[in-house]
């Protein structure tokens, strides 16, 4: 029955009030996370980089990436994003986050805490 089945699954039970408390409260804690999300895109897009440089920063920003996941999503040969790479690396903004074959890249991490300051 059901009284039963609530008993056996807790977590299926909620009330009305928290749907409406922390209903509100996902809503705008997602806002700010957008917001937030957002403002890290404009600081990258406001960077004095190429399009390309810029679109490698946003994609590693989202997670490390070898060198071929980056060519194929940036639409450019291995051997432009191995450019690419190796002066921004230069540039302290990325770094070899897994030296196994495929190297990782990540962004080093003092340049990542630029991006998420004010």
């Amino acid at each position: 029955d059901m009284v039963a089945e609530e008993l056996a699954n807790p977590q299926k039970v909620i009330k009305l009030e928290d749907v409406k408390k922390f209903g509100f409260d996902a809503k705008s804690a997602k806002k700010e996370e957008l917001q937030l999300e957002t403002e890290k895109i404009d600081k990258i897009e406001k960077l004095d980089l190429s399009p390309l440089k810029r679109k490698i920063i946003r994609e590693l920003r989202i997670s490390s990436k070898t060198m071929k996941e980056l060519a194929e999503i940036c639409e450019a040969s291995v051997n432009t994003i191995n450019s690419r790479l190796n002066e921004l690396i230069k540039q302290k903004k990325v770094v070899v986050v897994d030296h196994n074959k495929p190297k990782r890249y990540g962004l080093e991490k003092e340049f990542e805490r630029t991006l998420l300051s004010d």
